[in-house]
């Protein structure tokens, strides 16, 4: 029964093979197409201010204190 399967699995690992150098050469080409290009885009730079948005937010971490006070924000 092992010997029936062998081909599949064969075939299963070069199709594989096939797939992960499809995408390396993909991940090649567009490394190569961004370092190509003189200036980012107006998305990637979209990008990356929400992004770094948001770790300025998620670090604006306060210490909560134990003391009550009379308004929690100034209004």
């Amino acid at each position: 029964m092992r010997y029936a399967i062998a081909p599949y699995v064969i075939l299963l690992e070069h199709e594989q093979a096939v797939r992960n150098a499809r995408d390396a050469r993909n991940a090649r080409d567009l490394q190569l197409a961004r370092e190509a290009s003189p200036t980012p885009s107006l998305r990637r730079r979209a990008g990356e201010a929400v992004i770094a948005f948001g770790v300025r937010l998620a670090g604006d971490a306060r210490p909560v204190r134990d003391e009550r006070r009379l308004a929690a924000r100034p209004s």
